[in-house]
């Protein structure tokens, strides 16, 4: 969680707002979606103040270049990662193996008499 809301972060500070554009990166919005409802609110803020703008105003506004991909590619992989782990959460583990700290907390016990 920290993680992700690390990365979030660095790339609203590195990119500006519009590092976070549905309307110009739609595949970069869909991996930023990832990261949740926060990504919505940055999107609503960034149409709302900086797309309102005259052309002109804009330019000064928004970042530009690598710095702004930079900032994209920042949130993009906090979404990335948040969808990793709840793909993980919903993994199927009911074939796998005890933990092999389960079963050295079981020898240990039965070489030590622990074992009633």
């Amino acid at each position: 969680m920290m993680g992700m809301l690390g990365l979030l972060c660095a790339g609203v500070l590195i990119g500006g707002l519009d590092a976070v554009d549905s309307q110009r990166d739609h595949l970069w919005y869909l991996a930023q979606l990832g990261a949740g409802p926060i990504v919505i609110c940055l999107d609503v803020l960034n149409q709302q103040l900086i797309r309102a703008l005259p052309e002109a105003e804009q330019y000064r506004s928004i970042g530009l270049g690598h710095i702004n991909a930079i900032g994209t590619l920042y949130i993009a992989l906090a979404g990335l990662m948040n969808v990793v782990v709840i793909l993980d959460v919903f993994r199927d583990r009911s074939d796998e193996q005890p933990s092999r700290r389960k079963q050295d907390a079981s020898t240990s016990k039965l070489a030590t008499g622990d074992a009633a």
